[in-house]
């Protein structure tokens, strides 16, 4: 009988790009929109861009970073590292790779 393996997400952090595009408050301007009905409605208060020197691996690098940090984790215990997009920096090696990488997990599947 195999062994009974439990996944599950305990924690989650986030990183954005530094720039600002556009701020609700823009829109009012702009387009006539209802800024409070943006945010309460959708959750947006603003739309970012990456800038020249920000990556999708380099804002997985920061966020998983923060994440270890806010829970005391040894990189060295991950086992498994998934990261997920569409908008990868380049074909090979995938963002996964690079992430595992820069975090030094040495052990990991990425």
């Amino acid at each position: 009988m195999a062994p009974d393996v439990v996944v599950g997400i305990e924690d989650i952090a986030y990183a954005v790009p530094e720039g600002i595009i556009e701020t609700n408050e823009a829109l009012i301007e702009t387009h006539g929109f209802d800024a409070k009905f943006i945010t309460e409605k959708l959750g947006i208060e603003e739309r970012r861009k990456v800038g020249p020197d920000e990556t999708v691996s380099g804002l997985s690098v920061r966020a998983a970073r923060t994440l270890l940090e806010a829970t005391k984790t040894d990189p060295a215990s991950i086992e498994f590292l998934a990261v997920v997009t569409q908008t990868p920096d380049y074909c090979l090696p995938h963002v996964g790779a690079i992430v595992q990488q820069e975090l030094g997990l040495p052990t990991s599947v990425a």
